[in-house]
Parts: structure tokens; C-alpha cells; sequence
């Protein structure tokens, strides 16, 4: 423990060493998740890479040396022993320059070295809980499903007539000839779902598109997934995935962050176990609350109402009762807030609130009316991206570098406009994920103490694995670290923690 560890990708070789029993203490750095606290916006995080650019060493890659098939154990040891000892010596003199340019931002030093490091072994921890997947289920449910496609596909070809469904060049015209109507292209979010309320055939394409993807993306290949030897289906989680700073997973194709709700089904707990989940309740709009202290937002969390519906209610001007869950005033504001701090245009927001364009203008112009020191956050943050082209997140612990921002444009830029609007989401995002990673480094000290395991985090939710005997003291304790963790100032955080057998069933 007591002797500093400097490693390249962290998490594969902690993961090697506990293959062959040998816990690796001691953790003090790992170059491939410090460099996008310098720069989040490399093209490359592969050591070879950073090292020609930043050390000005060139660095040949193993395949570009082997070939691309070769394998490291067939390379005589004299060799493998210098090319070895060369990754040893570049990423050294990496972590002395990461470390030199990291000093110059305090917070983002101490921000590194207190939460991306110890976070890599919360990820391990994750990663080798593994999951348990109900094969049985997955072949009757693929089964259903197939029928179900089928079916759709039927009442499709009768409508449509003889087209392949998966070719836009032929999909386009029929659809056109069906609903006499022409069509920029047959894209699904940009131009079918729109249309889907006005005519069945759309609504009918894109659940056969969505079922179809759901089948061949998940249902019949996660069994196939499944590792030989633990018996288990193992995702990899990036704590860099996006250039916030949030999670991605991946690795075997499993990528839990776009796993949709009805593919859940298949994951379950094991015998004695069930799945715990806790979200961060309403993260990003608590954090946005936290940084523009607008009082609306605050005051509907501080008295612990629903914030949409609360806002719903005063925007339109209906008691707080009538706004509640699955109201469309509920629904449109939840829609809504998120567009505004994400800087989402009338025309998109029309679609997604299924209104006219002059509505969303309408709704735009109301909402800043009602929250102006969200107006003025927003200006405010976008002014420092111009000047600076970058914003920072909480206590200035990490950077978003836009550099399009500062650029001096003759009229509408899409780069600039764009890269202005990132800023924004960038704060509220990357303060979001700053809260998740601390937490999670708090609950995997907790999973640790009680023998439980971590199992995943998705989104803004955080799943455990615990035995079915667990009682409300344990929940509590689990509550305590969800919300007191790490705290957006003077807005209380919130949880909904459920309880699973299979996963979306709680």
C-alpha cells in the first residue's frame, strides 16, 4: 500500500493481477484516465499515441511491430522484454508530465487523485461482479418476439406492398405512396416519429424497427455473451466514456447504458441475492437549481414537491394536484426544462412535445420568463465559453474545452452555435457525473463492509447486488451514502431505491 503505483489503463492490469491472486494496492495514478482531464477532446487514449504527441517519442504500436494477429506470449522474450520495458519508461515520464501541467489546476489535481483514482477499483470491484443472465427466459421471450416481428411484418407488407422494410431506397417511396405524403428520408427520431399520432402505418413501422432491434441487438445474442468460465455476462465500464466525464459501458457488445427497458428482463439476481437501485433522483435539474439558484426550482425541492409538476403548476396555471405523474403538463415541463438548459431548439422541442413550432417558440420565451436566473446562467456561461472556450464544472474540478466558442464567425456558425450550446449542458452534466463517481466510490467502501457487491451504474442510478435477507436499517445506510454523499449546496439531493429478482422489476 505504502509504495505509489503509476499504471497505463488501470483497470486491465488490477484485473490481471487478482487473476492470478495478487491484490494491487496502492494506486496513484493511471495515464489513460488523467489525460482527458487535460484534454478531453484527443482522438486517442492509447499510450503510443499520447507519447509521440506530448514526448515527442516515437512510439511503433504492438501490431504495427508483431502484425495484427500476432500474440504476445508467441514473441521471444528478449524482444517482448524491451518492448515491455519501453511501455514501462513512457508511461513514467507520462504521469511526471501529466502530473506538471495537471499542478497548474489545484482542484483538478485533487479532484484526480481523490476521485478518478479510487474510483478504478470501484469499476474492478463492478466489472468482476458480472451478471446473471435467465437464459430460458431469453429463448421464450425471443420466441415471442420473433412471432410478434413477424406479425408486424405481415401487416406491414400488406400495407406497403413487396419492400424490404430495412432499405431506405425502397421504403421511402411506399411510405410516401401510403400516406400520400413526401418524405425528406425515412429516419426514425428526425422524421417518422413525428408523424406517427397522424398515421398508423408509421406507428406500426417504427414498433416493428424498435422490436426488431431489440431482438437482434440484445435478446438472442447476451445469452451467446455469456463468459465460459465464470458464467456470467461481463460489461466494461469507462469513466471517461463522454467528454463530461460520465460513464459508458460496453466491451462483449454489452452496452448497458442503452439497454432499453424491455431487454432488462433477462438480467436477474442470483439464488439468495436480489438487485438494490437507487437513482439519483432529478440530478441534473437539482444540479441546475445548484448552479443558477434559481428560487423556483430551489423552494420545489427544499419543500420536497415533484419539481415538474411544481413548475407545471405555476406555468400553467393549474393547481399543483392536476399537474402529478403521466399529466401532460408533467410530462411537457419534464421535456421542457431539459431542453432549455440543453439550449434545444424550437423545431426539435415542437416534435418532442408534439406541439406546433410556434408553441415551442412560445414555451421557450415563457420558461426563461418564469426562471430568469436560468436566462442569466445560461448567458453567463456561454459569455466565459466565447472568452475562454472552455466552462468549468463544480468548484472548477474539471474542465469542458470548446474551442469552437472562441471562434470569430461572420454570421451563423453551426460550430459555434453548437459549441455554445454544450457549455451549459456541459456544467450540469459534468457536475452530475462528479456526484455519481464520488458516491460510487462510497458505496463500494459500504458493498466492502457488508458484503455486498456493486453491481452496475446506468445513467444516474447505482445497483447493488445484497442478500434477500437484508432489512431497512441496511436500506437506510444505503440511502445515506445515495444522498449525503456529495451535495449540490443548499439543494437536498433525493433517491427512489427499489428492490429486484430480474432487473426492471422492482
Amino acid at each position: 500500500e505504502g509504495l505509489g503505483k503509476v499504471l497505463h489503463n488501470a483497470i486491465f492490469d488490477i484485473n490481471m493481477f487478482l487473476r492470478h491472486g495478487i491484490e494491487l494496492k496502492g494506486l496513484r495514478w493511471d495515464t489513460q484516465t488523467a489525460m482527458p482531464l487535460l484534454n478531453e477532446n484527443e482522438m486517442s487514449y492509447a499510450l503510443k499515441n499520447l507519447a509521440t504527441k506530448y514526448l515527442k517519442e516515437p512510439s511503433d504500436t504492438f501490431s504495427t511491430l508483431f502484425g495484427k494477429d500476432a500474440a504476445f506470449a508467441e514473441i521471444p522474450l528478449d524482444i517482448s522484454l524491451v518492448y515491455a520495458a519501453k511501455d514501462t519508461d513512457l508511461t513514467w515520464r507520462m504521469y511526471e508530465f501529466q502530473r506538471k501541467h495537471m499542478s497548474a489546476m489545484p482542484n483538478v489535481l485533487k479532484y484526480y487523485e481523490t476521485v478518478e483514482v479510487p474510483l478504478l477499483y470501484a469499476i474492478v470491484a463492478m466489472e468482476r461482479t458480472g451478471f446473471d443472465i435467465d437464459v430460458e427466459f431469453a429463448k421464450t421471450y425471443g420466441e415471442e418476439m420473433k412471432r410478434d416481428i413477424e406479425a408486424k411484418e405481415k401487416l406491414l407488407l400488406e400495407a406497403l406492398g413487396d419492400v424490404n422494410l430495412n432499405s431506405p431506397a425502397q421504403l421511402k417511396p411506399a411510405l410516401e405512396k401510403a400516406i400520400k405524403r413526401k418524405l425528406d428520408s425515412t429516419d426514425a427520431k428526425r422524421v417518422l416519429k413525428p408523424l406517427a399520432k397522424e398515421f398508423p402505418v408509421i406507428a406500426e413501422l417504427l414498433s416493428y424497427k424498435e422490436l426488431t432491434k431489440l431482438y437482434s441487438t440484445y435478446i438472442s445474442v447476451l445469452p451467446e455473451l455469456v463468459h465460459p468460465v465464470t458464467g456470467k455476462l461481463h460489461a466494461r465500464f469507462n469513466p471517461m466514456g463522454a467528454r463530461t466525464g460520465r460513464f459508458s459501458s460496453g466491451g462483449n457488445g454489452v452496452n448497458l447504458q442503452n439497454q432499453p427497458k424491455t431487454a432488462r428482463k433477462l438480467f436477474v439476481a442470483p439464488k439468495g441475492w436480489a438487485i438494490m437501485g437507487g437513482d439519483w433522483k432529478a440530478q441534473e435539474v437539482r444540479c441546475a437549481a445548484y448552479l443558477t439558484q434559481e428560487p423556483v426550482l430551489i423552494e420545489a425541492f427544499v419543500n420536497g414537491h415533484d419539481v415538474y409538476s411544481s413548475m407545471a403548476s405555476d406555468f400553467y396555471n393549474k393547481p399543483y394536484e392536476e399537474c402529478g405523474d403521466g399529466t401532460f403538463e408533467r410530462k411537457a415541463m419534464k421535456v421542457g426544462v431539459l431542453s432549455a438548459l440543453y439550449g434545444t431548439g424550437p423545431t426539435t422541442l415542437a416534435q418532442q412535445l408534439g406541439s406546433s413550432v410556434d408553441e415551442a417558440k412560445e414555451f421557450i420565451a415563457k420558461f426563461f420568463e418564469k426562471l430568469p436566473y436560468v436566462k442569466k446562467w445560461i448567458d453567463e456561461t456561454k459569455d466565459h465559453a466565447k472568452k475562454h472556450g472552455f466552462v468549468w464544472m463544480d468548484k472548477q474540478q474539471r474542465k469542458r474545452r470548446l474551442p469552437d466558442a472562441k471562434k470569430k464567425a461572420r454570421g451563423y456558425d453551426p460550430d459555434v452555435s453548437r459549441a455554445l450550446r454544450q457549455g451549459p449542458n456541459a456544467c450540469v452534466q459534468g457536475t452530475s457525473a462528479i456526484q455519481g463517481k464520488a458516491s460510487l466510490i462510497a458505496l463500494h467502501q459500504l458493498c466492502k463492509r457488508k458484503g455486498w457487491k456493486l453491481w452496475a451504474v446506468i445513467h444516474d442510478e447505482a445497483l447493488v447486488l445484497v442478500p434477500n435477507t437484508i432489512t431497512r436499517d441496511d436500506i437506510k445506510e444505503f440511502e445515506d451514502v445515495m444522498v449525503n454523499t456529495y451535495k449540490f449546496g443548499n439543494v437536498p439531493n433525493g433517491t427512489d431505491i427499489e428492490l429486484m429478482e430480474r432487473w426492471g422489476e422492482g
